[in-house]
């Protein structure tokens, strides 16, 4: 599932551009077979879309996606914008370093919170059945 603001024109000529009949010269080979993508506008953006874009590209009716809002990825930048600015004049190393410090730690907070997380989400699944 690749999830993006404008997945509903992103999609159009995906497999032209990732795919060729010579497995060879595919930038994404798939040695068994034939990949299954399904191309998802991420429910903050699914207002600017029109009905027939919102039913087609939805995480609701998507098979095996589960109950997602599809912006998991950007949830980190309004946490870190502000790591820029003492980035911006660092080495490459250095950057590299100190946002890869902010990034395991956003991880290592996830991992913590995610027993919180999952008893959350079993009671609003419990609520739905």
């Amino acid at each position: 599932v690749i999830t993006y603001d404008i997945a509903c024109k992103y999609g159009i000529n995906f497999f032209n551009r990732c795919f060729s009949e010579d497995p060879s010269q595919a930038l994404i080979p798939t040695p068994d077979g034939p990949m299954q993508v399904a191309f998802c506008v991420n429910k903050f953006h699914q207002e600017s879309h029109d009905q027939n874009c919102r039913t087609k590209n939805s995480l609701n009716y998507t098979k095996f996606v589960g109950r997602t809002c599809g912006e998991g990825v950007e949830t980190i930048w309004s946490k870190l914008n502000w790591v820029r600015y003492s980035t911006r004049e660092m080495t490459p190393g250095g950057r590299e370093e100190t946002l890869s410090e902010h990034f395991n730690d956003w991880n290592w907070q996830k991992v913590v919170g995610m027993g919180k997380s999952c008893l959350t989400f079993s009671r609003r699944v419990a609520d739905l059945s």
